[in-house]
């Protein structure tokens, strides 16, 4: 009877929550704040986060004589697809 009501309504349409994990890093200029940026970059897009690790500096791989890293993971929801959610990270990564 509901399926009549809303014109064969198929639960499979409607997206489910994804979860993921996205490492995030920064060495250069305010490494704190260009975390947080990225951070509240994807909770404005409307990306849940989950769980949000400690910040571990960490030495630069193959790059001499750059600066330390800062480097966390956030777990995330979204209802993206993996595409559109790469494109959304590498969006937020420009800014």
């Amino acid at each position: 009877m509901i399926a009549a009501v809303f014109g064969g309504f198929n639960r499979a349409r409607i997206p489910a929550p994804m979860t993921g994990y996205v490492a995030m890093g920064s060495n250069l200029g305010n490494r704190a704040a260009h975390l947080r940026a990225g951070l509240d970059g994807l909770v404005d897009e409307g990306v849940r986060l989950v769980e949000v690790s400690s910040v571990w500096e960490t030495e630069p791989v193959g790059m001499p004589g750059a600066p330390p890293f800062w480097n966390m993971v956030v777990e995330i929801e979204t209802e993206r697809t993996a595409r559109e959610l790469l494109d959304l990270l590498l969006s937020i990564e420009k800014t």
